[in-house]
């Protein structure tokens, strides 16, 4: 593997000027300073990674299609402005981007990674692709993903399984896979994922970087292809704190997010030197334990692994150091209730879809403005039952047996009005009630707390060929609608090899349930 890379970075170094090739060229406030001192172009740096792509997706396969022409045309419009005017055309000003492929960009598929929609070509940008455009963000090209955004699966038709960059036999994650390893092996900058159980956090934590899943409703979804809208949610990935707070203020049109956090810094850098602790950190030790649930779907096993346990615990350490840290282990009742509760809130999550997805695939391939009069699917029931036509290519590619079948049911169940939808959710929205107010509990009694931490995941990530993926935490901030940010802080110990395999560590991601954790995050991993 490692011959495999040193030959990608001789040929990436023969394509670039070496000045691109450092490896510090990894976050906006160094790309800016380079640009606004004359020492990068824009179109030397877009080049670099798209050729930096081409190379290493062969690998990953975290890639779907290039925005090439683009890319490219739009690097020499911002090098002709910062030509004329010496200042940067807005805050994004040619950072690179990569879009999860269920994510509408002008004049590229969107494919959900089916080849069923390989044709499906918008005419518009989803909104908050909109919104980082108009800050200078350049498109590098669509992230590959599980299909149609399913975090169940690992299965992608048109871009393969993405590889893990740490061990190439382990996945990238759920459903936001491609967004995230693309992100950790430095084939962008900046990445855009969804995120309806955990597709943001999950990935995020298996390929060490930043994830931010934020709070239901705070962003517009227009624009991109969901399975289940009333959890899902849009949100970046990064390799620096500042980076991802940036991209985020921006998608939701809020300069004061970033102001605000930004202020934060600046307190709490002073705190810290007057010894002054003033952020308050919970921890429920009670997800340390293990338990088993039976359901109609089987049996339900959570474990957090020793290894990640270890690792966590060693970075509780670190921030009690600097942090006011309040460990609270729950009376066994009031845990219980919260286990408990967990299963009927999935399966009535399952039933809420079914009847819902018919109506939310209908709106987004009926819209005028997004689609021309010849676009293949105008209709959930055309999505569903066109017939195969040699003669057309638009439909020589149709839904696989996976797909069928899942949408079936949503054929069957699904609602004919808004109406219908909301009173088929009902027992959902008072289980998911139930889950917040629980979770609130946790909020009080760790002293009223500004940020819950705990493992983003239980395990290290599954290999690719893996049938069932582990239970994990994933779902309290799909249940929740609360915002969550997955920290990296570090790696599993290596483990012993096997047969032809180096000994590996694995990364290891905290999630926090904020109102102030993109603080945390910066503190924890020394981003001062």
């Amino acid at each position: 593997m490692n011959d495999i890379l040193n030959v990608m970075s001789q040929v990436l170094s023969d394509q670039t000027d070496s000045l691109l090739i450092d490896e510090n060229l990894n976050s906006i406030h160094r790309i800016h300073g380079l640009i606004l001192e004359e020492k990068l172009n824009c179109s030397s740096l877009i080049d670099f990674y798209l050729n930096k792509l081409v190379v290493y997706n062969r690998f990953l396969n975290v890639l779907i299609k290039t925005n090439y022409d683009q890319s490219k045309s739009s690097a020499l419009k911002q090098d002709e402005y910062f030509k004329i005017n010496k200042k940067l055309i807005g805050k994004l000003h040619c950072i690179p981007l990569l879009i999860k492929d269920n994510i509408d960009i002008s004049g590229l598929p969107t494919t959900g990674a089916i080849k069923a929609l390989r044709n499906q070509i918008p005419n518009e940008n989803a909104e908050v692709v909109n919104n980082l455009l108009k800050e200078g963000a350049i498109i590098l090209g669509k992230a590959n993903l599980a299909e149609l955004g399913n975090g169940g699966r690992y299965n992608s038709e048109l871009g393969g399984a993405c590889k893990n960059p740490y061990d190439l036999k382990r996945t990238c994650g759920t459903s936001s896979s491609g967004s995230a390893a693309s992100v950790t092996s430095g084939l962008t900058l900046i990445s855009l994922g969804t995120d309806s159980t955990g597709s943001i956090i999950g990935p995020a934590s298996i390929n060490s970087i930043y994830g931010l899943r934020p709070p239901h409703g705070a962003l517009n979804m227009s624009g991109i292809i969901s399975l289940y809208k009333r959890e899902d949610t849009v949100g970046p990935f990064a390799n620096y704190v500042d980076d991802l707070v940036l991209a985020y203020s921006i998608m939701a049109k809020n300069q004061t997010i970033y102001d605000y956090y930004k202020e934060l810094v600046k307190i709490h850098e002073t705190n810290i030197l007057n010894n002054v602790f003033k952020i308050k950190i919970g921890y429920i030790t009670n997800m340390e334990e293990s338990f088993s649930l039976n359901s109609p779907l089987g049996i339900y096993s959570y474990q957090l692994d020793k290894e990640i346990k270890d690792k966590f615990n060693e970075f509780k350490e670190n921030i009690a150091k600097i942090f006011d840290l309040k460990e609270v282990t729950l009376e066994e009742r009031i845990y219980n209730k919260f286990i408990e509760i967990i299963l009927p809130t999935f399966l009535s999550r399952v039933n809420c879809q079914n009847v819902c997805l018919k109506g939310e695939l209908n709106e987004y391939f009926a819209s005028k403005e997004r689609f021309d009069l010849d676009a293949p699917y105008k209709s959930f029931n055309e999505f569903l039952f066109k017939k195969y036509d040699s003669n057309d290519l638009r439909f020589n590619y149709l839904l696989n047996e996976f797909w069928k079948v899942f949408l079936n049911n949503s054929e069957i169940l699904g609602a004919n009005s808004s109406l219908e939808c909301g009173n088929a959710c009902l027992n959902y929205t008072l289980l998911t009630n139930q889950v917040k107010f629980l979770v609130d509990e946790w909020f009080n009694r760790t002293n009223e707390a500004d940020i819950l931490i705990y493992p983003s995941v239980n395990s290290i990530p599954d290999l690719i060929d893996s049938s069932n993926q582990k239970p994990s935490n994933l779902f309290i901030a799909s249940f929740t609608g609360y915002p969550s940010i997955n920290v990296p802080i570090g790696f599993t110990k290596p483990s012993n090899s096997n047969y032809k395999e180096n000994l590996l560590s694995y990364p290891v991601g905290d999630q926090k349930k904020f109102k102030k954790a993109s603080i945390v995050a910066r503190i924890a991993n020394n981003q001062f």
